[in-house]
């Protein structure tokens, strides 16, 4: 029996509640990415007792994942852009201002409903994730018992494909920041 958990990245150091134009979103995500994560951290010593748990750490080749792992003092064992978060489209048009978030959100739904020009489309995320599964469940299968330091939506869709390859849910991520789930092999 192996087990796979899918760990949500800490907070990134960033605020998200500026207005901003349609148009300066590119941006604002290039600084997301940049930026260094915060040290808030409420279930510090959980996190702490589940990394010394796992046999091999994994990580997205993102910032916030790699530092989020750091934070422990923990070495990669692998990391991989195959775990990277779903990319986000956006405009050239300046539109109007809204807060970042609700951008994000507004964006994020039309990605859901395959509004991509030049980031991958969900149907292409889908793929990665599916391909991003196999890797865990090869790595599960030979060290057991191991932890991905991944992201909200692509942490989601690797479970869903996990779950399609006889891996129950043990435990269930809110999809919050150092959040996670629990997979089994059945």
């Amino acid at each position: 029996m192996s087990e796979i958990i899918l760990l949500r990245h800490a907070k990134v150091d960033i605020k998200k509640d500026k207005k901003i134009y349609a148009n300066q979103l590119d941006d604002f995500i290039k600084q997301y990415d940049n930026s260094d994560i915060t040290l808030e951290l409420s279930n510090y010593t959980e996190i702490e007792n589940l990394l010394n748990s796992t046999n091999i750490h994994i990580c997205s080749k993102q910032k916030r994942s790699i530092q989020s792992l750091q934070l422990f003092k923990k070495i990669p064992y692998r990391i991989d852009k195959i775990f990277n978060e779903a990319t986000l489209n956006n405009t050239k048009r300046k539109l109007f201002k809204l807060s970042t978030n609700l951008w994000l959100i507004i964006f994020r739904i039309l990605w859901l409903i395959s509004f991509s020009n030049k980031t991958n489309s969900y149907k292409q995320t889908k793929i990665r994730a599916k391909k991003a599964s196999q890797v865990l469940i090869n790595l599960a299968n030979e060290h057991k018992k191991i932890i991905l330091i991944g992201h909200g939506i692509m942490n989601n869709l690797i479970q869903k494909e996990l779950l399609k390859h006889n891996y129950i849910l043990s435990k269930k991520s809110n999809n919050k920041n150092w959040d996670y789930s629990v997979l089994k092999s059945i």
